[in-house]
């Protein structure tokens, strides 16, 4: 999938958001991939934002968003917003208690409406917890993996 190319869902990709979508309704967040890396230090915020920002992966993924014609229930792809930097979806919590690890924890992720991931970095005395929540309409287990 390029920046100007749009790819449709596919049976399983439908199945994905139908999921989303009915998880939303009953728990208020939808179907979320989380992934949680303690790091050794306290990591600089701006040093952080800029490390994100600058990561083509996740410049791609902060881009994605849901597509369809109004006429149609069919969904697709797109990424025209390449230039949403995953900093904007960066949430730092200065320290990491048990209120911040629930709040990053419950973070949603709704294609909908075009927030596909979210970072949360939370700050122990001498450690940085990231906490990376994608949509899993996006990516399975090996996909989180693979971004990481």
């Amino acid at each position: 999938m390029t920046e100007s190319a749009a790819y449709k869902l596919n049976g399983t990709d439908r199945f994905q958001l139908f999921f989303d979508a009915e998880a939303r309704k009953k728990t208020g967040v939808g179907n979320v991939i989380r992934a949680v890396v303690t790091l050794q230090g306290k990591i600089d915020e701006g040093i952080f934002r800029g490390a994100i920002d600058d990561n083509l992966a996740l410049r791609f993924l902060s881009g994605i968003q849901l597509w369809r014609r109004w006429y149609s229930r069919l969904f697709h792809f797109v990424n025209e917003n390449s230039n949403t930097k995953p900093s904007e979806r960066l949430v730092i919590h200065p320290a990491a208690d048990a209120a911040a690890l629930e709040d990053a924890l419950k973070r949603d992720c709704d294609l909908t409406r075009g927030t596909p991931l979210h970072i949360d970095v939370l700050y122990e005395p001498l450690k940085t917890v990231v906490v990376i929540s994608v949509s899993h309409v996006l990516m399975d287990h090996a996909g989180m993996e693979l971004l990481l």
